[in-house]
């Protein structure tokens, strides 16, 4: 996993960056956060590489590469390419702790979106 140390500005213009270029937002819950770095971007690898952390204190995000491996753990879903995120919280009603964050249209204006919402207050 790579951390950088940046301003709130360049975090922003970062997050932007990657999920526009095939990577994924990581928010929530640590313990489903922690799973999924172990199973798609595991530690002491070079698949590690493909997850990162970026802070702006007292805020952290996770982002992790859309790869053949992250799409056959969700099940291969037909939205894997408009996906920009995923939500890890304890289990709802359903037994699932994931939300998958998906764009609908207009990829750019909802990835601007999104990093607007994560990093309110940066």
């Amino acid at each position: 996993m790579t951390m950088n140390f940046v301003t709130g500005k360049d975090a922003k213009d970062i997050l932007k960056e990657k999920l526009l270029s095939g990577w994924i937002i990581v928010i929530g819950d640590n313990d489903g956060i922690g799973k999924l770095e172990w199973e798609i971007y595991t530690p002491g690898t070079p698949k590690n590489a493909d997850f990162e952390m970026i802070s702006f204190m007292p805020s952290l995000v996770f982002i992790g590469k859309k790869t053949d491996d992250l799409r056959q753990l969700l099940g291969n879903p037909p939205e894997f390419d408009r996906l920009i995120g995923l939500e890890f919280r304890g289990k709802d009603e359903k037994g699932e702790s994931c939300k998958r964050i998906v764009c609908r249209e207009d990829t750019e204006a909802c990835v601007s979106e999104i990093v607007s919402q994560v990093t309110k207050g940066w």
